[in-house]
């Protein structure tokens, strides 16, 4: 099962949050997130009439979330749950303020890492849900046993969330030039970015052949 114990974090403005992995029973409540996510950001591939995440669908994701040990799903709650309610998941009075979503590869050569994905609540964007989800996703991928590193698209414009991924340490890896059609004549790049989350320890080239005459 791939999963983390629930934490309290703190923000910068003081309030306390928790994240926990989510359950099934969060799924109509992380349903209905995502879908707010979609009509209250421009920085989306998923438009809000293509949304098509509901029901057992959500329900199946979590469920793979819980039993794939390379995929990971977290929320971020408020209020933060009392000290004797650390566990509890029953979130349909809409608490949920964040969420970030891990998928591995099924290939073995393309194992070693994995995409992630993140939305937070709008009156929550700013106020450090964002980093905590993902400092939280980065403390869970360091431990793995076989992910090293972990990668995420942005939109070129987005640039609030691509200087939160540099302050965390992700890299800008490519830019993939028009990538995104918004509409007649409007274009968006997407940015490729990554973290190498375990030391990488790569063998020495193998010297080369002399060439005739005892040139290298």
């Amino acid at each position: 099962m791939s999963l983390i114990q629930p934490r309290i974090c703190t923000l910068r403005g003081g309030e306390l949050i928790m994240i926990r992995c989510a359950v099934e029973a969060d799924a109509g409540a992380l349903s209905e997130f995502y879908y707010q996510g979609l009509l209250t950001s421009d920085h989306n591939v998923t438009e809000p009439e293509e949304f098509s995440l509901r029901g057992e669908r959500c329900v199946e994701l979590v469920r793979e979330a819980l039993t794939n040990p390379s995929r990971l799903v977290l929320l971020a709650l408020d209020p933060a749950p009392k000290p004797g309610d650390a566990q509890q998941t029953v979130v349909s009075d809409g608490r949920i303020i964040g969420s970030v979503e891990f998928k591995d590869h099924n290939r073995r050569r393309l194992a070693h890492h994995g995409s992630l994905g993140i939305g937070v609540a709008q009156v929550w964007r700013g106020r450090g849900v964002g980093r905590e989800l993902i400092a939280s996703l980065l403390d869970w991928a360091r431990e793995h046993p076989t992910i090293e590193k972990v990668c995420l698209g942005v939109f070129a414009t987005n640039t609030r969330a691509r200087a939160l991924y540099r302050s965390m340490g992700f890299i800008e890896e490519c830019r993939r030039v028009r990538e995104f059609k918004l509409g007649p004549g409007r274009y968006e790049d997407d940015i490729q970015m990554s973290l190498w989350v375990k030391p990488v320890s790569v063998p020495p080239k193998a010297a080369s052949s002399p060439r005739p005459g005892g040139q290298q």
